[in-house]
């Protein structure tokens, strides 16, 4: 696993820690289980290690698109992830996150738009040949706030009979002394013959520090940072066939310290419930219900 924390000036402790929960975050398969009752499991199971990629996989994919660059380029930097198809035993899923550019000299370009460009490739391991493939301008952010975390989750988004959708995780954060902040995001995507189409994009996982880097002359009771996290499980009602999704974002504040938690008022968490309804063509969040 790629190191998450940056060794940059001006990176509080405590972004250092969040961006490496970014790394845990990576080695789970997010969609979780559903009970009975229609609530996800809180364990994320960790994904079987059967489903790693031999190591020139993504060599292999780089040479089908006709891309430059080797190795040491397409495997460093949060340039590529692969992962073997769940559903397919015979083929690979490969992202490849790039400066638009970088694929024609296979070399890192000196400046940086903020966003890097995607492509996902399937492709079968038996003869490298490219099954299905998916481009996207500027999909991914890059920018003050840091990419720090690209990967694919195999989760079981199980749509329909025969199709399932696959992930990818990114995870960005600042490096500053002040107004720190990260969140995580996941696109989904699934096969469409050829294609690889994207179905859905959203935030995960956000984390918001309030300090203004003057703690020593807060108030006790100030809160220190916020949180949100999402989980996403596959739900029972069906639109143009396919299933809904339902995501539930739970947030949390918390004080500046152990102190400040036993002296001041308590902060209960808070609740979104969304639901994703497919339209056909892509999944559209359905209004979202509040409570706590």
């Amino acid at each position: 696993m790629r190191r998450f924390c940056l060794a940059q000036r001006g990176c509080w402790p405590f972004v250092c820690l969040i961006a490496l929960w970014g790394a845990s975050f990576f080695t789970k398969a997010m969609a979780a289980p559903v009970f009975a009752d229609g609530q996800p499991n809180s364990a994320p199971v960790v994904p079987s290690p059967s489903l790693n990629c031999a190591d020139d996989v993504v060599e292999r994919t780089v040479r089908a698109l006709k891309f430059s660059g080797g190795k040491d380029f397409w495997e460093g930097d949060y340039h590529s992830e692969c992962r073997l198809d769940p559903a397919h035993d015979d083929r690979a899923i490969v992202a490849l996150a790039y400066v638009s550019g970088e694929e024609r000299t296979g070399k890192t370009l000196d400046t940086n738009p903020g966003t890097r460009d995607l492509d996902i490739v399937i492709l079968e391991l038996s003869d490298g040949s490219i099954l299905a493939r998916g481009h996207w301008d500027s999909e991914i952010q890059d920018d003050a706030e840091h990419l720090e975390g690209f990967g694919i989750d195999t989760g079981q988004y199980i749509l329909a009979q025969g199709k399932r959708a696959f992930g990818i995780r990114t995870a960005n954060s600042t490096h500053c002394t002040c107004a720190n902040s990260s969140w995580g995001g996941l696109i989904l995507f699934a096969q469409n013959g050829d294609r690889v189409d994207k179905l859905l994009e959203t935030t995960m996982h956000t984390w918001q520090a309030e300090s203004d880097g003057y703690e020593d002359n807060r108030p006790l009771c100030s809160e220190s940072y916020t949180e949100q996290q999402s989980t996403i499980v596959v739900g029972r009602h069906k639109e143009h066939g396919m299933a809904d999704l339902n995501q539930l974002t739970v947030g949390q504040a918390y004080y500046e310290s152990d102190e400040a938690t036993a002296k001041c008022p308590a902060l209960p968490p808070s609740k979104v419930r969304k639901t994703w309804r497919f339209d056909g063509r892509e999944y559209k969040s359905v209004e979202p219900q509040q409570g706590s």
